[in-house]
């Protein structure tokens, strides 16, 4: 059992709500206990985890040592999981202050996606694309990053040389894939071989939750999963990562590229069965054309029952062919795949098969649905695969650690995260902590001028949004952000907006190099004041930081609900029968997290003051107000009071 005075903690001080968490922390490690922690930005979440997790963990891990030395698949490992990089960093950083205080070497390992651990790899390609070009690579020694690792049977004198560098403080990942690079060794192999010494572990979701990954990397670490402590941060975005994981799609353009493949590559007694693909995604527009809709669920067996139907036509007329039925074309086209993969990094075929091979998955806890977009005189097909159930994966992990922590700072509430992600109630903690932040730092305020709501949107209405906009950017002497529902909505109201500010477009196609040029332009602007305008969920609502004056007051316009389409329906009637609380826990809760998510970016630092605006008349709703997490009683006011408590607040 660890005591707090022996916690290593590497800064001078502990803060007053940091040290309630510090608690329930120590608390769930040495009772072996799990712990959901809604805890606001500011409040030391990290370290607050880490260093209570680390002293238990080394300590146990000295316990082992002494009793058997050779003995290491009972090790205790931390896992600290997170999406963002910028974290990574923090948390190396974090593990480095701890080693420079204490004296203590401490072994960590910093993984990101192979992919973009990879030297070979600079162009886009899918994720599961490249792992199957990967496998490919080293099956037939085609790699020279991944040979050099492995010697004679044993670890090169290079690898081994590197690894002992690594192990003798924390380093950031990229300085692993630099050093890596530099000797002509695969990064990855270098993170997994580290690993097996490893006290903690930096990675992403899919790291720990995607069976196939978890199992090479725990039997590289001769760990089990009940001897880790795992942290997840940004927890909020855990049920739908999982969900996007286990979702596969199949799209028309997917079946265009595959017919072109098979051309280049030779593989024209393959086009046919691609056809025939087309066909049935054909058949399935027409349907839903007589019907007027764009959308609609589909059976499994329908589609398997369509396709091989279309395969026996097909086979009248070659009946040389392997392919007799949908299993076999599975096979035949991952063979075809795997062969053009020898050439090409990707293949579409490939992702044919992967798609076909999910749909034979289960119905509990998926969805099937069709779905037609009309583009230009286009009509572009989608048939889906869709999880709805992330307990699926995500279960048997966070119940069989010796702890699991999950946190973030719009975990609202806790109670349905802990429903979503199947935490055992018997094992669990729910604990929500207030802010560190003065309150008098902030001016929350809702503005019921206007709204989004989809019933009532149209030109006067997006003017309105637009001149109220304008108002807070030109009241507020300093940078502003405002995040809208939707880029349509954005738009829409960008076009009315009169500002004497220059102004800032958040574009969805934006690769990383462009998002952070575009942030830093804004932060220069920050003297004269600048606007961003960008979209609730989008890539600046919640990766982004911007302390002190870089960012002075950050409006969020309407409320972003989910289309009330077939997902969402279904994802509410399936909630319903297992929480009975669909519409809360499928449109009401999410829509708020983003919203409080996207807020959250004004207020960073203890030192900060920022004025947080929501401009929609619902936001003064009970059903929506209860669930906005603000220390200070919200102001609710039409545009004119709204910018006299703003001109008031900052001067």
């Amino acid at each position: 059992m660890i005591k707090k005075q022996d916690i290593l903690f590497p800064h001078k001080r502990v803060r007053e709500i940091q040290d309630k968490l510090i608690d329930d922390v120590l608390y769930a490690i040495n009772n072996k206990k799990n712990l959901i922690a809604n805890a606001p930005t500011g409040l030391g979440k990290t370290v607050a985890t880490i260093a209570p997790a680390l002293t238990y963990i080394l300590n146990e891990n000295k316990k082992i040592n002494k009793q058997n030395k050779q003995n290491k698949g009972n090790r205790k490992v931390i896992f600290f999981i997170t999406p963002r990089h910028s974290q990574h960093k923090i948390v190396i950083e974090t593990l480095k202050k701890i080693r420079e205080k204490h004296n203590i070497n401490i072994v960590a390992v910093d993984l990101i996606g192979k992919k973009k651990m990879c030297p070979l790899i600079k162009e886009s390609i899918e994720v599961k694309e490249f792992s199957e070009f990967c496998k490919s690579m080293k099956e037939k020694n085609l790699c020279e990053y991944h040979s050099n690792i492995i010697k004679d049977n044993k670890i090169s004198a290079d690898a081994r040389y590197l690894i002992e560098m690594l192990k003798k403080e924390p380093h950031h990942v990229e300085d692993v894939i630099k050093k890596s690079k530099q000797k002509k060794l695969c990064p990855y192999e270098i993170s997994l071989l580290l690993s097996s010494d490893a006290d903690v572990v930096i990675a992403d979701y899919f790291h720990l939750f995607d069976p196939s990954i978890r199992n090479i990397i725990f039997k590289r670490m001769d760990i089990s999963i009940e001897n880790t402590i795992i942290i997840i941060d940004e927890g909020h975005n855990l049920p739908s990562r999982i969900n996007d994981l286990l979702t596969s799609r199949l799209t028309t353009n997917m079946l265009i590229r595959a017919v072109r493949e098979a051309k280049k590559f030779g593989y024209i007694d393959m086009i046919p069965f691609i056809v025939a693909i087309q066909d049935v995604l054909n058949d399935l527009i027409s349907e839903l054309e007589k019907r007027n809709k764009e959308e609609s669920l589909i059976e499994k067996e329908m589609f398997i029952d369509k396709l091989n139907e279309r395969i026996k036509q097909i086979i009248k007329y070659n009946k040389e062919t392997n392919i007799v039925n949908f299993d076999t074309l599975i096979e035949t086209f991952e063979d075809v795949a795997n062969e053009i993969r020898e050439t090409k990094k990707q293949s579409y075929i490939g992702s044919i098969s992967r798609f076909l091979s999910n749909w034979l998955g289960s119905d509990q806890g998926f969805i099937r649905i069709f779905s037609i977009k009309k583009m230009n005189g286009v009509t572009n097909a989608s048939l889906m695969y869709k999880c709805i159930d992330p307990t699926i994966l995500t279960k048997d992990v966070v119940n069989n650690t010796s702890t699991t922590i999950l946190m973030s700072g719009t975990l609202v509430p806790t109670s349905m995260y802990s429903d979503l992600l199947g935490f055992d109630d018997e094992k669990t903690i729910e604990k929500t902590y207030e802010s560190p932040f003065p309150k008098e730092n902030k001016i929350p305020i809702i503005m019921v001028n206007s709204t989004t709501k989809y019933t009532k949107r149209s030109e006067d209405e997006y003017k309105k949004i637009a001149k109220t906009c304008s108002k807070i950017s030109d009241n507020v002497d300093g940078n502003v952000a405002i995040f809208f529902p939707s880029y349509i909505v954005r738009d829409n109201v960008y076009r009315f907006i009169n500002t004497n500010k220059k102004i800032f477009l958040e574009d969805k196609f934006m690769n990383k190099e462009q998002r952070e040029e575009l942030i830093n332009q804004f932060i220069k602007n920050k003297k004269k004041g600048a606007l961003l305008l960008a979209v609730i969920g989008g890539s600046f609502s919640e990766g982004i930081d911007l302390p002190g004056d870089e960012l002075k007051a950050v409006a969020v316009v309407g409320i972003p609900l989910s289309k009330p389409n077939l997902e969402t329906k279904s994802i509410i009637r399936y909630y319903d029968k297992k929480f009975g609380k669909g519409k809360e826990y499928a449109y009401i809760f999410p829509a708020m997290n983003k919203a409080m998510q996207a807020a959250g970016r004004c207020i960073r630092s203890e030192k900060d003051k920022g004025a947080v605006i929501f401009i929609d008349s619902r936001y003064a709703m009970s059903n929506y107000s209860r669930y906005m997490q603000m220390k200070n009683p919200h102001v609710i006011a039409t545009d004119e009071k709204a910018v006299k408590l703003i001109k008031e607040f900052f001067s």
